[in-house]
Parts: structure tokens; sequence; C-alpha cells
């Protein structure tokens, strides 16, 4: 028997992953992709940021094309102000 009370309801305020990324092109879109699944099959309206904190490669292509919403650091400011950013 299922108690009602132990059954939880699909999160409907929208929710916001921040993932802080440092010359990550190879990791990055990958990981966006398994997040993204995550959440739509729990049934979690989201959007995924990364802040691509100041990389000279493909990271911030990367996460564009895997569907992530994309800030840019013109160079390297550190894992907190990438979280900060984020949070903005």
């Amino acid at each position: 028997m299922i108690n009602k009370q132990m059954v939880q309801e699909p999160i409907q305020t929208p929710s916001s992953v921040v993932i802080p990324a440092y010359y990550e092109e190879a990791a990055v879109g990958p990981q966006v992709e398994v997040i993204r699944k995550a959440l739509t099959v729990q049934g979690i309206s989201h959007e995924i940021l990364i802040i691509d904190d100041g990389s000279e490669d493909q990271t911030a292509e990367e996460a564009l094309q895997a569907g992530a919403r994309v800030f840019r650091h013109p160079g390297n400011r550190g894992y907190g102000a990438a979280l900060k950013t984020g949070a903005r």
C-alpha cells in the first residue's frame, strides 16, 4: 500500500542548475545532456547554466550545442566567482 504522504509531486517551480566550467570542452556537452535527461524524466522544469570561467578552448561552444545557457568570464576568476555569476 502506498502512503500518499510518501509520494512527492514534481517540482513546479523552474530550477536552475549552475555549473562552473574551466577547460571542459570534452566533458561539458555530455554532462549537460545527462543532467537535462535526469531532470526531464523527473518532470522538473529547468535551465542549465554553464559559467565558462575564461576557458580558451571550445567549452562554451560545446555547452551551447548541448542546449545550455552560457555565460563567459573574460578571464579565470575562480569557482566562487563563477557560482556568483550563475546565481545572479
